[in-house]
């Protein structure tokens, strides 16, 4: 698929109410059916960021998730968000995207905010994920992992980008927005890849504001255009992917050449 098209969600995401949430998220879903591809929604879309999730954490196949594949089948679009998910003896705070077809590509955050104690109630994931979807390869990451640029690393070889778009669903307040505007540009620019951040708006239940800023950066540093879709107290922000021009600008500068191999080792 030479144009894969992206819609990133904002709102003011409700306290700890799934259920008011999935009815939030609804309103737009139908107006996006014949205008995107993927819709994206904030970092722990059904509860707002919850520092200790003991009693809101979902299961691998609880409720959030079986809304998650049944809203993405309905309505013939990928689904992807983050959620407290409760799997063995952990918590996570676990990507999840779901194709319409039900298949499910899950990755668990590796950096936890400690700022906000999140490293003390939720494990750390251990490990990256990319995946192939209608021939673009994409690498999801959560919030917070923005911040280190090696587990982000893009690597290049046999003439090959390990991916193509990197992606954050985020709840980013508004005090360090100019950190997270930064970063997604910095991100792109030196992965020459598409990087997406989704952030969401309005106060969280522990006092922090949010104004949203999602975005979409193209490689060479610049904010790609979008189609602005609203429904009542939600946004949709809808960007055209271009593969044919991300090659072109691949190959008009081709850094990656020189870029230096490298490996990571979990300790």
């Amino acid at each position: 698929m030479d144009v894969l098209r992206w819609a990133l969600l904002e709102w003011d995401v409700k306290w700890k109410d799934p259920f008011a949430n999935f009815k939030i998220v609804e309103k737009i879903l139908p107006q996006l059916r014949d205008y995107t591809d993927i819709v994206s929604m904030p970092e722990m879309f059904a509860t707002g960021f919850v520092r200790d999730p003991s009693d809101i954490a979902d299961t691998p196949d609880g409720v959030i998730v079986s809304w998650l594949k049944e809203k993405a089948n309905e309505f013939q679009l990928c689904l992807t968000g983050t959620a407290a998910i409760k799997d063995g003896d952990l918590i996570y705070n676990r990507l999840i995207f779901v194709t319409p077809y039900g298949k499910l590509f899950t990755y668990d955050k590796k950096h936890l905010f400690r700022m906000a104690g999140e490293h003390k109630k939720y494990g750390s994931g251990s490990q990256s994920t990319i995946f192939n979807y209608h021939d673009w390869k994409i690498k999801p990451l959560i919030c917070y992992d923005l911040r280190f640029p090696v587990w982000a690393r893009n690597k290049f070889v046999n003439n090959e980008y390990e991916y193509d778009i990197l992606f954050y669903p985020a709840n980013w307040p508004t005090s360090r927005i100019h950190i997270w505007e930064t970063l997604l540009k910095a991100r792109s620019i030196e992965n020459m890849a598409i990087t997406i951040g989704i952030n969401r708006t309005g106060v969280d239940g522990n006092g922090w504001e949010y104004c949203g800023k999602s975005t979409a950066c193209f490689p060479d540093g610049t904010e790609l255009d979008a189609l602005v879709l609203k429904s009542d107290d939600i946004t949709a922000k809808i960007y055209s992917l271009n593969y044919n021009a991300l090659k072109q600008f691949r190959e008009s500068f081709p850094v990656a050449l020189d870029w230096d191999s490298f490996s990571i080792i979990n300790t």
